[in-house]
């Protein structure tokens, strides 16, 4: 880790202490909401030295009890013993109405708001808002587009995908927006890689044979199997794309199958409309 990943992380760790500090302040509201899939659903975590799991969870919408309903995300957390939290996890099921007890902060914004998770009390079957807003959000979002085709949402992760063609093959084209509204700068860069996809993969290509050729050559040959140093062209042959994501109007990433010059991991791409292809790691 660099010294400024670090001092990042020592200050998201700080302001993580610091908010805890202030939510353990406040009282216990009685919580009502939908379990978001956001981030995968409810899952279990853990961070730096830590030795114990965090069950962290997200309800969008919700609401305190008997107030009006809030559309932004209520970000929760709960550190316990082992069963508590097996027990926790199977009483929150993703698209579920839940009422609970939790210590909130809603921020400045009010898009978003944090708390520490006390206790589910169940599923709420009696409020018909939330109930309504649970059903609509497990229907499929989508829109197509005349080039690239369908898009659908993907909830857990917040973007939408689809699969358009490449060289002849459907690959996965993901778009990180969580809206079709907002999807339009996204779809641009799209166009541009897409109308250009051969200049693109060639480029890609070569990107990936010049930081991996050597590593490969050098600590990844299985000499036991009777395997030979590649050559260019042989390396750039054996990789074929597989995805590509968009993460901005500019940022830019293509995985590629690496035909197993590195035992199935990924080779990833990063590029940027501007500067084309720029480096090439292996992942995964």
């Amino acid at each position: 880790m660099s010294e400024t990943e670090d001092n990042s992380y020592e200050a998201h760790e700080r302001r993580k202490r610091a908010l805890t500090e202030r939510l353990r302040a406040c009282q216990q509201d009685e919580i009502v909401g939908v379990v978001d899939p956001s981030g995968g659903g409810v899952v279990r975590v853990r961070s730096g030295d830590e030795t114990e799991w965090t069950l962290v969870a997200c309800l969008c919408p919700w609401r305190i009890a008997g107030q009006a309903m809030k559309e932004s995300k209520l970000h929760l957390e709960l550190k316990a013993d082992a069963a508590t939290l097996d027990e926790t996890q199977n009483a929150l099921k993703v698209h579920d109405v839940v009422r609970l007890r939790a210590q909130i902060i809603e921020d400045a914004s009010g898009q978003r708001a944090d708390g520490l998770l006390k206790v589910v009390i169940g599923t709420e079957t009696r409020d018909e808002e939330l109930s309504a807003q649970a059903l609509a959000r497990q229907k499929p979002v989508t829109f197509t587009d005349d080039l690239l085709g369908e898009f659908t949402l993907n909830r857990s992760v917040g973007w939408f995908g689809g699969k358009p063609l490449w060289m002849g093959k459907r690959i996965r084209l993901s778009l990180s927006v969580d809206t079709s509204v907002n999807a339009d700068a996204f779809l641009k860069t799209a166009h541009l890689i897409w109308s250009a996809q051969k200049e693109w993969d060639q480029r890609a290509r070569a990107v990936a044979v010049r930081d991996l050729l050597k590593l490969k050559n050098s600590a990844w040959l299985d000499t036991d199997e009777g395997e030979t140093e590649l050559s260019a062209a042989q390396f750039s042959a054996k990789i074929e794309c597989e995805s590509v994501n968009i993460s901005d109007d500019e940022d830019i990433t293509f995985y590629y199958n690496d035909g197993d010059l590195f035992l199935g991991h990924s080779i990833q791409i990063s590029a940027t409309i501007s500067d084309g292809p720029t480096d090439a790691q292996i992942v995964g």
